[in-house]
């Protein structure tokens, strides 16, 4: 046997993720650490085991050059997937996971040996019989359902490469589900990614899709396995809420709904605030904030709500106090995740709308540096600075730096244009984001 038979399994190393990547590495890695924080939820379906080998291989993707690269780092990570595997009940998801796991690491000998990160000989031997054992030695139907498991692995991480990867990544869900159709949460994921990519161009979070009818039977199919999938019920009513003959069916859904996990509340509170219900959403965020690991969206997902109440409200008073709330939830955001894309930007013009206009400018400085690597942010970043550089400046007169970052933001949209079409749909509409 060719003794680097290995390198045809499988894995994170090749399946050619740097492909079209379109997300930065700061982007990818404050939404995994996120996601990790919640783990211990109720109600909390992902698999650890697709996260935690996603994360790892991150500290070694190529097409984050810029950041130092940690085989170290990696491994430690691909080393708590595999402790998570053992603990699963399903022979198949374990051994897939165990799969993947090795194979990566294999590769991470293969390539820093010379970086001094390199183990022992017989780590390489103890890997390349743990392969021979859960790939080499399949049988026929064993192996298909092995397969449909990896699939699942490499969607996962597809799917958080960019809009751009977002078919491929459902595609992957699809050939899995086709083997084992009882996995809840991949029909439910296969919703999620239909309306991810048929959202990309949609300008109001109210706006109708063609591809609706198809996330809907993905939802269906989701709570028809699992009954006590809240996350899908409620995904499911941000779709039904848009098509008026089904909009009781969609609160429904959202008020069944129990508000256990960070997940459900994020999604309940998007719910009411499109609805106006304002109390009702903080009231619900504020579940979320007892949690024993509130996500960095329930802190952000407040600062809108007080937004909206400042804007509708018609007492000085009362909306300074919103603001303030709007800012004090920004400044609880960034705290825990310091990465937060719109959280900064919104801190921003949070600063414009309390005439703070020389804080709003170097904030807006600060983001346009720090987001610099993902150039969707970058742009947004430069795009929100001019917006408020513009109303900022007497009779709202397009001043000469407006303009020249105006013309910045245009050479730079046509570059990337001709030179990596459908980048810039990889970023959904900050109005659904958020």
């Amino acid at each position: 046997m060719d003794s680097d038979w290995w390198k045809q399994v499988p894995c994170h190393f090749n399946w050619q993720l740097e492909k079209d990547c379109t997300v930065d590495y700061k982007t990818i890695v404050n939404k995994l650490d996120s996601k990790l924080e919640t783990r211990d939820e109720v109600g909390w379906r992902d698999s650890v085991c697709d996260l935690l080998l996603f994360r790892g291989y991150i500290e070694v993707f190529p097409k984050f050059k810029e950041v130092n690269l940690n085989p170290v780092k990696a491994r430690e990570f691909f080393l708590q997937a595999e402790e998570e595997a053992r603990e699963l009940d399903d022979n198949q998801e374990r051994q897939a996971c165990l799969t993947v796991s090795s194979a990566n690491r294999l590769w991470l000998l293969e390539n820093f040996r010379q970086s001094g990160s390199a183990a022992p000989n017989d780590e390489r031997e103890m890997l390349l019989k743990t392969l021979t054992e859960n790939w080499l030695a399949k049988p026929t139907a064993q192996s298909e359902e092995l397969h449909a498991y990896i699939y699942v692995i490499e969607g996962f991480a597809l799917a958080r490469l960019g809009l751009t990867r977002c078919q491929e990544a459902l595609q992957r869900y699809k050939r899995a589900t086709e083997v084992i159709q009882s996995k809840a949460s991949w029909y439910h994921t296969c919703g999620g990614l239909v309306g991810r990519f048929a959202r990309k161009g949609e300008k109001s979070n109210a706006d109708r899709y063609d591809e609706m009818d198809e996330e809907i039977k993905y939802y269906e199919k989701a709570i028809e396995l699992d009954p006590t999938n809240d996350a899908a019920r409620c995904d499911m009513a941000l779709v039904l809420r848009k098509i008026p003959e089904r909009s009781n069916e969609a609160r429904r859904l959202i008020e069944e709904a129990s508000d256990e996990s960070c997940q459900v509340i994020l999604v309940k509170a998007r719910f009411y605030r499109w609805q106006n219900e304002l109390q009702k959403a903080l009231d619900v965020l504020q579940k979320g904030e007892e949690l024993k690991t509130p996500r960095s969206d329930i802190f952000f997902q407040k600062s809108l709500i007080y937004s909206q109440l400042a804007k509708q409200s018609n007492n000085n008073d009362d909306k300074y106090r919103y603001l303030r709330d709007e800012m004090s939830n920004i400044d609880k955001c960034l705290a825990k995740e310091p990465g937060h894309f719109y959280a900064f930007v919104y801190k921003a013009w949070a600063h414009h709308k309390l005439r703070e206009y020389d804080r709003a400018e170097a904030t807006y400085l600060e983001a346009i540096e720090r987001f610099k690597s993902s150039l969707q942010d970058h742009l947004q970043a430069q795009h929100w600075y001019v917006q408020h550089l513009v109303k900022s400046n007497s009779g709202r007169r397009v001043t000469e730096k407006a303009a020249s970052i105006c013309e910045e933001i245009f050479h730079s949209c046509v570059k990337i244009l001709k030179e990596r079409p459908g980048e810039l749909e990889n970023r959904i509409t900050g109005k659904w984001d958020t």
